[in-house]
C-alpha cells in the first residue's frame, strides 16, 4: 500500500510564484500526497491561487486542504497545519521555491528501506530569481563528503550553522516528529521555523542524507533573511537575535538534556551568534560595536581553547582571524571529549606532516596570511618566508618570518622540487592568479586556503584532544 506523504506550505502573498510550486507538487511521481496550505494573512490573490488549484489537485488523486489565517510568520501557519497531518511522513516546502519531480519519492523510498531512519534529508539547488525558465543554477549544495561523522553531533551543527537550517529539505516520520514535539506546536517566532523543528528532531535522532539534489530555492530579494539584513543594523541585529538566538534558547531549553549539555549547546550557540553579530556590525561600519563584539569574541574563544592558546594565536584585528580561531572553539565543544578529527583524509595529512620536512614559503601576507602564520608555528610548522607582491612590506618581518617579493626566477629547478608554496589569499581570482603565476614558474606543490583551513584545524584539534588524556 502507498504511504501518503503530507506537504505543509505556509503562504504569505505568494501569488507572483506560488503556481510554480504547485506545478511542481502537481508533478510528484508520487501519488499519494496530502497538501496543507496555509494561508498566513496574504493581502494579494494567493488564496484564489490555491482555490484555482484545488480541483486540479483532487483530479490528480491529492488531498489539498487550504487554511486561511491572520498573520503571524511562517512558524504560526506550520502549527496551524500540524495538526492536520494524517500523512505518515511530513515535508514543509516554501511556497515560492520548486521540487524536483522525485522530491516526495525519493527521500520516501529512502526512508522505507531504512526502517531504523527517523528522518531524511535531501541536498538543494539555489537559482537567482529571475523571469528565465528554466531558472538559472548559481549554486549547488551537497554535503556528501561531510555527513558520515557530523551528523551524529547534529545539535551542534545546527547551532554553529554548519548545516543549513532549512526545513524544507527534509523528509520526517509523523510519528518521529511527535514524539520529538509532542504538543505537535513549535514556539512562535514572526521570521523563523527551522531550529523550532530541527533542534528537537536533532536531539532525538540522527539525520540521514540522501547525496540528490531535489529541492530548487530561489533567492529572493524580497525574502525575509535578505530583507531583514539589508534593512539597516538595527534592523538586521533584530532579526538576528530572534531567528538565530533567542528562539533557539528557548527550543533548547525545552529539550530533556542534561545540564552539562545545555551549557555546551549555549557555548556552540554563543560563539556563532556573536561572531554573527560582529560581521554585521563590520558590514555596517559600526566601528564601536564591532570593537565591543570582537572582545567578547576573544573572551569566548579563550574560555574554550585557553588563554595561552588564544594569546599565541589571535589577531584580534582581523575578521578572518575570529572566524577561523572560532571555528576551532566550535570544533573543541563538538569533537574533542569524542575523540575524533574530521575535515581532511588519511592523505592530507600526510602531507601536512610532511610539511614538517619541506621548505614552506606563503604567498601572501594579506590577513589570511597574518591569520594563518600563528596557527602553522603553533602545530610545528615555520615557514622560511613570505612572498608578497606588495613591495612597501619588502624586507619586513610577521612573527620573525621575513616577507620578499618573489623572485621565482631566482631559484633553482631542484630548489624548487623541494618548496611547498601555501596561498593565503582570501578572494579567489587572486588566488587563481598567485597559482598560475607559480605554476607557469615551476612551483609544484601548492596548498590552496581551503585545504590548509582543514588540515589546520585538524592539527589543532588533535592538540586540544590530547591536552584532554
Amino acid at each position: 500500500m502507498s504511504k501518503k506523504v503530507t506537504l505543509i506550505m505556509p503562504c504569505y502573498n505568494a501569488e507572483p510564484y506560488i503556481d510554480v510550486m504547485l506545478s511542481s507538487v502537481y508533478s510528484q511521481i508520487h501519488d499519494d500526497i496530502e497538501l496543507i496550505c496555509v494561508d498566513d494573512g496574504s493581502t494579494d490573490c494567493t488564496r484564489a491561487k490555491l482555490d484555482a488549484w484545488k480541483p486540479l489537485m483532487e483530479k490528480r488523486g491529492y488531498t489539498m486542504i487550504i487554511v486561511s489565517k491572520s498573520n503571524g510568520g511562517s512558524s504560526s501557519a506550520i502549527n496551524a497545519g500540524l495538526g492536520l497531518i494524517t500523512g505518515e511522513y511530513v515535508c514543509f516546502p516554501d511556497a515560492d521555491d520548486m521540487l524536483m519531480s522525485g522530491y516526495v519519492s525519493e527521500m520516501l523510498e529512502y526512508l522505507e528501506t531504512h526502517s531504523d531512519e527517523k528522518w531524511v534529508m535531501c541536498d538543494t539547488l539555489e537559482a537567482k530569481d529571475t523571469p528565465e525558465f528554466p531558472p538559472l543554477i548559481v549554486r549547488s549544495e551537497s554535503y556528501s563528503d561531510w555527513m558520515d561523522y557530523n551528523f551524529k553531533y547534529l545539535v551542534e551543527h545546527f547551532l554553529a550553522f554548519r548545516v543549513y537550517w532549512s526545513v524544507w529539505k527534509l523528509m520526517i516520520r509523523t510519528d518521529f516528529l511527535r514524539q520529538c514535539i509532542p504538543t505537535m506546536q513549535i514556539e512562535e517566532s514572526p521570521f523563523i521555523q527551522e531550529p523550532q523543528i530541527n533542534l528537537p528532531l536533532a536531539y532525538g535522532a540522527p539525520l540521514a542524507y540522501l547525496d540528490k539534489p531535489l529541492y530548487l530555492y530561489f533567492s529572493r530579494k524580497e525574502g525575509i533573511t535578505l530583507k531583514n539584513h539589508g534593512a539597516g543594523y538595527a534592523k538586521a541585529m533584530a532579526y538576528s537575535q530572534d531567528a538565530c538566538y533567542d528562539v533557539a534558547l528557548k527550543t533548547l531549553d525545552k529539550l530533556d538534556a542534561s545540564i552539562e549539555q545545555k551549557t555546551k549547546w549555549h557555548q556552540v550557540i554563543d560563539i556563532w551568534f556573536n561572531l554573527k553579530c560582529f560581521q554585521l556590525a563590520t558590514g555596517y561600519q559600526e566601528d564601536t560595536e564591532k570593537a565591543r563584539f570582537a572582545q567578547k569574541q576573544l573572551k569566548l574563544i579563550s574560555h574554550v581553547l585557553g588563554d595561552e592558546i588564544s594569546e599565541k594565536l589571535i589577531n584580534a584585528q582581523s575578521s578572518y582571524a575570529l572566524w577561523f580561531y572560532s571555528e576551532c572553539a566550535l570544533d573543541k565543544l563538538i569533537y574533542a571529549h569524542h575523540n575524533i578529527v574530521p575535515f581532511t583524509d588519511e592523505s592530507k595529512r600526510k602531507v601536512f606532516e610532511n610539511l614538517k620536512n619541506r621548505r614552506i614559503f606563503l604567498y601572501g601576507a594579506g590577513e589570511v596570511g597574518r591569520s594563518l602564520l600563528p596557527a602553522l608555528i603553533y602545530v610545528g610548522i615555520k615557514p622560511e618566508g613570505i612572498w608578497d607582491t606588495n613591495a612597501e612590506l619588502n624586507g619586513t618581518y610577521l612573527l620573525e618570518v621575513p616577507i620578499s617579493t618573489p623572485d621565482l626566477t631566482q631559484i633553482t629547478s631542484i630548489e624548487k622540487a623541494g618548496i611547498t608554496v601555501i596561498l593565503c589569499i582570501q578572494k579567489r581570482e587572486f588566488c587563481e592568479e598567485a597559482e598560475a603565476l607559480l605554476s607557469s614558474n615551476g612551483m609544484t606543490n601548492i596548498i590552496q586556503p581551503d585545504d590548509l583551513v582543514k588540515m589546520l584545524r585538524a592539527a589543532i584539534l588533535d592538540i586540544n584532544i590530547k591536552s584532554l588524556t
